[in-house]
């Protein structure tokens, strides 16, 4: 509705010009900005999070000022208290339809996306990815012909440091008959990762991955 459209452009500050600026990292708002300012890159990060405003809050977390340290950390209890409500809804769900496909996917990408918030411990992200891990599989064996699963699946062994389970996954998949540009992708990925340069090298001369010269890495050409 126009109200609401009005309302969150109030929120993120759209409405304040017609123009366009450069807009400061919010990092860099929360280093070198007075406190007004902090104040405010807190609540536009919070009213639109994303992972990559997760440095910024930890950050806010120890600033001087005691009440940008309140309300970063009221920011972050009320995101993960977001993410917490919607995965009751969603267990709720599963638990009434337990081999809804759908229901398994949406479960298995709410704990992937929690785990990489980038707000987590390392205990409760490796939790998440473990919950997301599966998921991502109960989630297959209703749909095994999801090739962008699998490929969700290495991606999430890659974030979370395991290349060479990544590989294994991922080799997997390629035999069992799934090709796509982000399922090869990942897998040259954590080829180079586990440094398997000849298995990279011999992947790209097969065309099972096509190279673009200008972005390979100077260790390939060796």
């Amino acid at each position: 509705e126009e109200s609401q459209q009005i309302y969150e452009d109030i929120l993120v500050g759209r409405d304040e010009s017609s123009k366009q600026y450069s807009v400061v990292p919010f990092l860099d708002v929360i280093w070198y900005g007075n406190e007004a300012q902090k104040r405010m890159a807190l609540s536009k990060m919070t009213s639109r999070f994303h992972p990559s405003f997760a440095p910024a809050f930890k950050k806010a977390l120890g600033d001087k000022s005691n009440s940008i340290r309140i309300q970063a950390a009221t920011a972050i209890s009320k995101i993960e208290n977001q993410f917490m409500s919607r995965l009751m809804k969603l267990n709720q769900l599963h638990k009434e339809q337990p081999k809804n496909p759908v229901i398994s996917l949406a479960i298995a990408e709410h704990y992937d996306d929690y785990a990489f918030t980038g707000i987590l411990d390392d205990d409760r992200e490796r939790d998440n990815r473990a919950q997301a891990f599966k998921h991502y599989q109960e989630y297959l064996n209703l749909r095994p012909t999801d090739t962008e699963t699998h490929v969700k699946i290495g991606r999430l062994l890659m974030r979370g440091g395991e290349p060479m389970r990544a590989i294994d996954w991922l080799r997997q998949s390629i035999e069992r008959g799934h090709k796509s540009p982000a399922l090869m992708n990942w897998y040259a990925e954590a080829l180079f990762a586990c440094g398997r340069y000849s298995e990279l090298r011999q992947m790209a001369q097969e065309g099972r991955w096509k190279l673009d010269a200008e972005q390979m890495n100077p260790v390939l050409a060796e």
